[in-house]
């Protein structure tokens, strides 16, 4: 991702205050990405140090500075990147998720290019290191919640069905004391039982539902570096959807602002309407989960 920032940022003002909102945006844009690399590079016209948009998506642990990453492994300091002035600014920056920052190599500058005040930043990344062939252990699908009120008459109901199916080899386990036999019986019993608990089949349990109570053999697999949503910055779709809400509703906002500037509040464009309507048809299904966000 690309961004250049408002001239002026660091000399305080609505310059920076604009550039303090755009850098939110852009890391907002980024986190709904979820959990791959992403990396932000650009003019950003603020010294990242400077910025308290930077320094608090720093502090959260889910972005980092390149350039100070690099400085920490080798020990030397970050290198202005703008020489508007004599002593030189660093307002040229490359941001990295955590992701991102795991196949971080090299960063330096690229002298001698011809470029007047501004000079380049090069950034090497190990690409392979983000996507890899592993071994991993499969889990089970979680059985879905469900509303639906039962009986104690349709629980038992459902119960004998289920066994029903396999009484037969269940007495024949149990008389030759196959204790392991049993376990993996029970095991298929409670499976089916749920399903048909979860309005998922009546018959038998769906094949990612199943598993549990089995010690499988870990399977080959590509998986992408940094799995856990805790380390990587990445927001679960619940919350990229509440993410984008908020965005909505800001925007509408900015909608209804312009339009009492003008005058004419009683007027709606067809931009405003059509913002509404998808700020009124998204709301419901976010306030579904509220217990999900992080808010």
């Amino acid at each position: 991702m690309s961004v250049y920032g408002f001239p002026g940022s660091e000399s305080g003002g609505d310059a920076t205050k604009n550039n303090g909102h755009l850098l939110k945006l852009v890391l907002r844009a980024g986190a709904e990405l979820g959990n791959v690399p992403i990396v932000i590079l650009g003019d950003f016209n603020i010294t990242p140090e400077k910025s308290p948009t930077l320094c608090a998506a720093f502090l959260s642990g889910c972005w980092l500075d390149a350039a100070l990453q690099m400085s920490a492994l080798t020990g030397s300091r970050p290198q202005p990147t703008c020489f508007a002035s004599p002593q030189g600014t660093r307002i040229d920056a490359v941001l990295c998720s955590t992701v991102a920052a795991v196949g971080l190599r090299d960063l330096h500058l690229v002298d001698d290019t011809g470029l007047p005040t501004h000079v380049p930043i090069q950034v090497c990344l190990d690409m392979p290191s983000y996507s890899q062939e592993v071994r991993k252990q499969r889990t089970s699908a979680p059985f879905p919640a469900t509303e639906t009120k039962w009986t104690a008459k349709r629980e038992n109901e459902t119960f004998q069905r289920a066994y029903s199916g396999m009484a037969e080899r269940w007495t024949h386990t149990y008389r030759s004391s196959d204790i392991e036999g049993l376990w993996a019986l029970w095991c298929d019993l409670a499976e089916n039982y749920l399903a048909a608990r979860c309005d998922l089949s009546a018959t038998s349990c769906p094949g990612k539902y199943r598993g549990r109570g089995r010690v499988a053999e870990p399977r080959p697999q590509r998986v992408s570096a940094c799995q856990r949503p805790d380390q990587t910055g990445a927001v679960l779709h619940h919350h990229r959807v509440l993410l984008k809400l908020t965005r909505r509703v800001e925007e509408h906002q900015r909608h209804i602002a312009h339009l009492q500037g003008l005058g004419a509040p009683g007027i709606t464009p067809q931009e405003t309407s059509h913002l509404w309507q998808n700020i009124v048809r998204t709301g419901p299904r976010v306030a579904v989960h509220l217990e999900l966000s992080p808010f």
